[in-house]
């Protein structure tokens, strides 16, 4: 992610290594996984080379959420996020918002393969030197139940 950026692989790592996932729970407090982040590994056996952290993906179920905090941004510089989306159900769409309600990217469709995108996160959204992502799926969709789910995430700090 470069200098003042964060990575998180949210793919192939133990999401005990992702310390920036908001609202993690031990098992005995939701052991259904009903508010608490979870692993899944829906391209674990896809033949195609793709890389390990692309096999895995962590996200959340049902209307929930999906949020990653930061601290320690520069106020004073901006920011981009790269962020590849795993295998969401069919027809679902995903929110990206900030601190403070800002829109990252409005409602859409991340498509059914792995695969980078980017986007700029508004200034206004770190200034306080701390950043909260959260990504919310279209609601009252039902389907599999699969809410957000991410494989890699990139908070790269923007330079000159």
């Amino acid at each position: 992610p470069g200098p003042g950026g964060f990575y998180d692989n949210l793919g192939s790592l133990p999401i005990s290594a992702s310390p920036r996932i908001a609202r993690a729970r031990c098992y005995e407090e939701d052991p259904g996984f009903w508010e608490t982040p979870l692993r899944m590994y829906p391209h674990w056996k896809n033949p195609d080379p793709i890389p390990l952290a692309w096999r895995g993906c962590t996200g959340t179920l049902k209307d929930v959420p999906f949020e990653m905090c930061y601290t320690g941004l520069d106020p004073d510089s901006t920011y981009r996020i790269r962020v590849v989306y795993s295998d969401l159900s069919p027809g679902i769409k995903v929110r990206l918002e900030a601190s403070e309600g800002v829109e990252i990217h409005p409602l859409i469709s991340t498509g059914n393969r792995p695969q980078p995108m980017e986007f700029d996160i508004p200034q206004e959204a770190t200034l306080r030197g701390s950043l909260t992502l959260r990504w919310l799926r279209e609601p009252g969709r039902g389907g599999t139940g699969r809410g957000c789910q991410i494989s890699e995430l990139w908070l790269m700090r923007k330079t000159g």
